[in-house]
């Protein structure tokens, strides 16, 4: 075997080992994108859920909020001024959260039924009386009242929900509390 044909079978064998780690590249990267697909999934899910619940669970720990909230469910206006600000402020903090879980689920990026729970979350909260004054009491553009009237006509069509008021003990506003 002359020096000639040696460099050129050694030439075949990189071209060979070549092809193969190319291949063996592109599958790596293909699990990469694959697993980075799945992790900003799991991230998306994860952010919905906690900004949801996030709003619940800054309301529940403060006994303050507690009240403010659950008076503003039985009548929105009833409450004072400062007190409708907050209560208006938790209540657009829960429909974009709302808003967002259902983009990520029309996306595909998380579970469907995660948005009905929400939804369903959405529904019991437009069901009590201070939730449907809050939004009559809303001075917006008229494009931007018809969106909103159009979302909150969405909850309300779930008529298994129970307003939330009558649902939950604790946002119960019983002639007993103490205000």
């Amino acid at each position: 075997m002359d020096h000639q044909s040696v460099a050129q079978m050694l030439g075949n064998y990189g071209e060979f080992f070549g092809a193969i780690a190319v291949l063996v590249t592109l599958i790596y990267l293909a699990s990469q994108v694959r697993q980075n697909a799945t992790q900003m999934r799991l991230n998306s899910f994860q952010h919905a859920t906690e900004r949801f619940s996030g709003v619940i669970k800054t309301i529940c720990s403060d006994p303050d909020l507690m009240m403010m909230w659950r008076d503003g469910l039985a009548s929105f206006d009833e409450l004072p001024p400062e007190r409708q600000a907050q209560f208006h402020a938790y209540l657009v903090d829960g429909l974009t959260a709302y808003q967002n879980c259902q983009q990520l689920a029309d996306a595909g990026v998380i579970p469907e039924h995660v948005a009905a729970d929400r939804k369903r979350d959405m529904a019991r909260l437009f069901k009590c009386t201070g939730a449907k004054q809050w939004r009559k009491s809303l001075v917006l553009e008229p494009e931007s009242l018809a969106i909103m009237d159009a979302l909150i006509a969405e909850f309300l069509k779930d008529t298994d929900a129970v307003p939330l008021n009558e649902g939950l003990v604790f946002f119960r506003k019983s002639p007993h509390a103490v205000a």
